[in-house]
């Protein structure tokens, strides 16, 4: 985790303290304690934790007076909110326990616990905490583009009006405003279009009634002339239906109106505006939004500006750092790249989209300079205020030759750049100051139009936009993969308590039948034995003889019995250092005259230079021979079964295969279960077995089988104990989950 976490630990029994800080701290964790109530209380003003581990039973104020006083008393109010898990010995009282989770613990849990269970709450814990802030972030990343998308309404450079279905306007800009009360003569950001006299006669009415009745768009270029305030203009004017759902009906209008007197400006900055908006939408990172703003601010389709550069904000170091940069870096190389672009007839669109996303290469000068400029946020320079106030500042060309060396309009730090006349930007959402853009037209000999500022200021407000939804994005993306994992965890830890409680119950029923028939059936085979000894003695045996087949079975089933018994109690690993390639070579000569007895051919693909493990030969023997019996058993005369190892990361991977009769995809996920076979004479406990001991191991044992096919078993064993160790979290047999 990126920085420590702190957890208090409030519990009166000092061995709770000396396990959970064992464990957690090992899990990267800050603990600190407390003994009893009080001592916890003033323990959460002084330490502020993430988490309170509450023990419910103490001496003076138990766990949920505690929890009382801390969410009630003002004392506490600045910490009131910090989340708590109830520990508690008293597993019966289920209406406390829901009790304590309405007042607000997050959650409960019954000792004895296993400290892994505890350190997944926990994390949990943190994960859901962090979503919600983020959930909250997200929010705000949301009214933020609501924001900014109001902003770019209320500055486009056309009228912009909407009514709902009944003709009364619902938004309106003010450039529409102005048009509408020229037109009314009052005020009128509230009326109803349909309604009003002194519109009777205009585009408005007949605009918003024809797309009302008919649903269909409607388009005029009009002369608007108002006696009142003395107008006179040519308008474009376009009312469109505005639908919603699924009907397909018109709920409303919006209608676009534009002074068409400047047509080609306006045309012109229009399509700049939002053909940038589009690119930008299509950005996958922030770098690449600030490559865009740039080539947009440039670009002779674009804005037209000569040079333009970034600062980003650094909040912690209080500094503007150099990021990004486009433009020539001297008149010969601004010449060059103007020959260049000039035969490329392309719209800005296209233009972003071949030179936005990587940069054009003769930008690398410049940018290289501008990277390595760092200007400190305390300076009294006016470009500093004004970034700080998030607000536009424009510096006006003054008549020194050296006038980039007053540091009154820019820091000194800037000097290298040689900015004479220049404007920037603030790059600013309502909770961000994200950086700065500057731009000039150095080289150009042009002067900055104030059209092409407010333009480059809408532009900058789209990458701003662009900049807090993919920050939250990526933020959403980091915790969706979070909380997959954290489920992932919570459904396998859910999985492994479920087979642990059924191993303890069939565990403990079979070590009660198996005592109660070990008994009888020694009584029985005595007898038989001697029945079958007497028989012998006076010369009556025989193959059918009652006495000698009651033997037979009575071993069959001490047989049973034995299997039974040592599966309920799988001792731990005696771990040795050793290799397994020397285990599997013993193994395959012990069995090899078994199989040329069946005609098997058995082949082993054991990889070279195999680095020793830590394991139990005897266990791990017994695991791999009763792969192989099995393989054996599937598989008749002329049949192939084939061993294998192989090193994949920090695992052996050790591969027992079959050409077989394989295994039913209906019993495939039942056959590490206790007494589940297929085999008429099997106990059903030799997989279930291995697979306990391999869990032992920390490792893990897995199946792919196909009918008539054949069948494939995995085994693979840590390298490292300390992986093992932590497998091996519960435990070693069913004896001890008994007990």
């Amino acid at each position: 985790m990126s920085s420590m976490r702190k957890i208090l630990l409030v519990d009166d029994e000092k061995i709770m303290h000396d396990l959970a800080m064992a464990y957690l701290e090992r899990e990267g964790y800050n603990i600190v304690s407390a003994f009893n109530g009080k001592e916890g209380l003033n323990m959460m003003l002084t330490e502020r934790p993430d988490v309170v581990l509450l023990d419910y039973m103490m001496p003076g104020l138990n766990g949920e007076e505690v929890y009382q006083e801390l969410c009630s008393n003002p004392k506490y109010k600045a910490i009131s909110k910090t989340p708590v898990i109830l520990l508690t010995a008293n597993g019966c009282d289920d209406s406390l326990k829901t009790r304590l989770l309405r007042q607000g613990v997050l959650a409960y849990l019954q000792k004895p616990f296993g400290l892994r269970e505890l350190a997944n709450i926990i994390e949990n814990i943190f994960i859901i905490n962090d979503m919600r802030r983020d959930n909250q972030l997200l929010k705000r990343a949301v009214r933020t583009s609501r924001d900014i998308i109001t902003q770019v309404v209320h500055n486009a450079p056309v009228g912009i009006i909407a009514t709902n279905r009944g003709g009364k306007i619902t938004q309106i800009n003010r450039h529409a405003l102005k048009v509408l009360e020229a037109a009314t003569g009052q005020s009128a950001s509230e009326l109803n279009i349909l309604e009003n006299d002194e519109l009777r006669n205009t585009f408005f009415y007949e605009g918003v009634s024809y797309v009302l009745s008919l649903g269909k768009p409607w388009l005029r270029e009009v002369l608007f002339w108002s006696p009142r305030f003395a107008v006179r203009s040519v308008l474009n004017v376009h009312f469109v239906p505005m639908r919603t759902g699924n009907t397909g009906a018109v709920d409303g209008t919006i209608g676009i109106i534009e002074d068409i007197t400047e047509k080609q400006k306006a045309q012109l900055e229009r399509m700049i505006l939002s053909n940038i908006s589009q690119v930008m939408q299509e950005a996958r990172n922030i770098d690449e939004v600030l490559q865009l703003l740039l080539t947009a601010a440039t670009a002779g389709q674009g804005l037209g500006f000569t040079r333009a550069m970034i600062f980003l904000y650094d909040e912690e170091k209080q500094i503007l750092r150099g990021r990004l940069a486009v433009g020539p870096s001297s008149s010969e190389e601004a010449r060059r790249i103007w020959e260049e672009l000039s035969h490329e007839n392309i719209e800005i669109d296209h233009f972003l989209r071949k030179y936005g996303r990587f940069g054009k290469e003769n930008s690398a000068a410049l940018n290289q300079k501008v990277r390595g400029i760092t200007i400190p946020v305390d300076s009294d320079c006016q470009l500093v205020k004004h970034f700080l106030e998030r607000k536009q500042y424009r510096s006006i060309a003054a008549r020194s030759r050296n006038s980039f060396r007053d540091t009154t309009h820019s820091p000194a730090e800037l000097a290298a750049l040689e900015l004479d006349e220049f404007v920037s930007i603030p790059l600013h959402s309502p909770e961000r100051l994200w950086g700065i853009i500057i731009a000039d037209n150095k080289y150009g000999h042009v002067k900055l139009h104030q059209s092409r500022i407010q333009m480059l200021a809408l532009a900058a407000a789209h990458a701003a936009n662009a900049m807090v939804r993919l920050a939250a994005f990526r933020k959403i993306e980091d915790d969706n993969r979070k909380l997959e994992k954290a489920l992932n965890e919570l459904k396998e830890t859910q999985e492994k308590l479920i087979h642990a409680e059924r191993l303890a119950a069939i565990g403990e029923m079979a070590a009660h039948v198996a005592h109660e028939i070990r008994n009888p059936l020694v009584t029985i085979g005595g007898w038989a034995r001697r029945m079958a000894e007497k028989a012998c003695q006076n010369g009556e045996q025989r193959e059918d003889d009652p006495a000698r087949i009651i033997v037979d079975e009575v071993v069959r089933l001490e047989s049973i019995l034995a299997n039974v018994l040592n599966f309920t109690r799988t001792n731990e690993p005696q771990l040795v250092q050793g290799n397994i390639n020397t285990l599997i070579h013993e193994l395959c000569l012990q069995l090899k005259p078994e199989y040329q007895k069946n005609g098997i051919n058995c082949s082993m693909n054991l990889q070279d230079n195999l680095p020793d493990c830590l394991f139990d030969p005897d266990q791990i023997k017994q695991v791999l021979l009763n792969l192989l019996k099995n393989s054996l058993q599937s598989i008749g005369p002329g049949g192939r079964i084939g061993i294998a190892t192989l090193l994949r990361g920090r695992d052996i991977e050790i591969t027992v295969s079959d050409n077989g009769r394989g295994i039913p995809k209906s019993v495939l996920d039942s056959i590490f279960n206790p007494f589940f076979t297929t085999k008429e004479h099997g106990t059903g406990l030799g997989l279930a077995i291995s697979r306990r001991i391999i869990h032992n191991h920390g490792g893990e044992i897995t199946v792919h089988s196909e009918p008539n096919t054949g069948s494939v078993f995995k085994v693979n064993l840590p390298i490292d104990l300390k992986k093992a160790d932590d497998h091996n979290e519960g435990p070693a047999s069913l004896q001890e989950m008994i007990l």
